[in-house]
């Protein structure tokens, strides 16, 4: 099954921009490391998605 290759959180995300990112302060290394390991698995999973839906339209 086509994993949801649109995620509504990052999409709604979009809209709220920079606000509440948290790139500044202490913790602002770990933070953005964690941020960007989920935008890979995000990214993953868009691949993952498009590799099914390319076979489907074959």
């Amino acid at each position: 099954m086509v994993h949801l290759a649109i995620d509504h959180e990052m999409i709604q995300g979009t809209e709220r921009g920079l606000d509440g990112l948290q790139v500044a302060g202490d913790e602002t290394y770990e933070h953005c490391a964690t941020m960007l390991q989920a935008l890979l698995k995000k990214l993953e999973g868009l691949r993952v998605s498009r590799t099914e839906l390319k076979r489907w339209s074959v």
